[in-house]
């Protein structure tokens, strides 16, 4: 699609904190940034699941939801959905051509991230969507996605080290940067936090006389979605929605939780393949716990492939106690690690082309095969495994 090569082309502009650009286009497009319900929704981990299990409670609801989070695993309009379908091939195009008209001469040009927010914004609008759920990108303060108006509720998903090079060095940082999402008698609801982090998250509702208020406890009922992390981030969200809308029933909460589903999170594909999209300690460790609880002491042949800005040491010091062997491969991002960097950090590591060609290698083993590392791996396995389109790579 030659739009959306226009659009993957802006990927070389970077990453760009800032607000002004955002504003200008929303403005420009005639699309308010903003729903009649609007759930804001930052953290580190588990903000996509989060958001899945809003726009879900919501349909549950009967609301008409839209859905805007990033990266895609797959195709790029994974990003917006309305009502749970995706935007259709011909409304992007259409959106993307006039945008490309919009901004041709704009300076500072808009990056990938504000364009693809933009044009979701304006397609939500169109399509008189009535509960907005919205994933940040890397940050809060600065993120494109902060400059959305009337917010009905911020929510927190757990906070830990990530991207440590744009939002911080220390937990007090990242959070405080994180808590930026709010607004002056917004309510806040987070997920359990560390220490630091729930002391910085406090200072930041303070700052704007918001309520804040934590979730410890894990829900109880049917999820598709495995892993006592998930119970935690479902809990997290049906506090977020019973605060946004006190008239909703616990069968609807029930039922819009019990149909989440959110690809690429421990996924299983047949009898053999796990997928999952975790990329940092605190993800890993998740995911290392829930298989220890669904599998036991059963052993993997893990085919990784990171980031080369990720604590890679240590990510794989984790996935070492349930790994007999590490397959290493590129993955679709020209942040992407040297394989053969990887493979120079572990004991027991073989190094493959791609992640094709590492599959076929780990079909040479009995074990069960662990793909993880980073959403982009996640996403080519998610394709490949399901004889889907091939993912295209997208660094934002």
């Amino acid at each position: 699609m030659r739009a959306l090569d226009w659009l993957y082309g802006l990927q070389g502009i970077g990453v760009k904190l800032g607000l002004e650009n955002m504003r200008r286009l929303l403005a420009t497009l005639d699309a308010p940034a903003a729903a009649p319900l609007t759930f804001h929704v930052a953290g580190t981990n588990g903000k996509g699941s989060v958001c899945a299990f809003l726009d879900s409670v919501a349909r549950a609801h009967g609301l008409r939801s839209g859905l805007f989070t990033s990266p895609h695993l797959v195709r790029f309009q994974e990003r917006m959905r309305v009502n749970g379908e995706l935007i259709s091939d011909d409304v992007l195009t259409g959106w993307l051509d006039h945008l490309r008209e919009t901004i041709m001469d704009w300076e500072p040009h808009p990056s990938f991230f504000e364009v693809t927010l933009a044009l979701a914004m304006a397609h939500f609008y169109e399509e008189k969507v009535e509960c907005l759920v919205l994933e940040t990108g890397l940050g809060g303060r600065l993120d494109a996605t902060n400059a959305i108006g009337t917010k009905h509720v911020c929510v927190v998903t757990p906070i830990h080290y990530d991207h440590t090079h744009i939002l911080g060095d220390t937990l007090g940082e990242i959070a405080r940067e994180k808590g930026g999402i709010f607004r002056r008698g917004v309510p806040i609801i987070s997920a359990a936090q560390l220490p630091e982090v729930e002391i910085a998250l406090r200072q930041a509702a303070a700052a704007v006389q918001a309520s804040i208020s934590f979730v410890s406890g894990p829900y109880q009922g049917e999820l598709q979605l495995p892993g006592e992390h998930q119970r935690a981030n479902a809990a997290l969200a049906k506090a977020a929605f019973q605060v946004a809308v006190e008239e909703a029933t616990e069968s609807q909460i029930q039922l819009g939780l019990s149909r989440t589903q959110w690809p690429g999170r421990f996924q299983r594909s047949g009898e053999r393949y796990i997928v999952d999209g975790a990329h940092n300690p605190a993800s890993i460790e998740a995911l290392c716990a829930t298989w220890q609880d669904l599998l036991g002491s059963t052993k993997a042949t893990v085919v990784f492939g990171c980031a080369r800005e990720k604590s890679i040491e240590a990510l794989l010091e984790m996935l070492g106690e349930l790994a007999v062997r590490f397959i290493f491969v590129p993955i679709l991002s020209g942040r992407s690690a040297d394989p053969q960097d990887l493979q120079s950090m572990v004991e027991s590591g073989a190094v493959a082309a791609s992640f094709r060609d590492g599959l076929k290698l780990a079909e040479t083993h009995s074990e069960p095969v662990l793909v993880t590392g980073s959403l982009f791996l996640a996403g080519e396995a998610v394709a490949l495994l399901s004889d889907d389109v091939a993912p295209v790579s997208t660094d934002q």
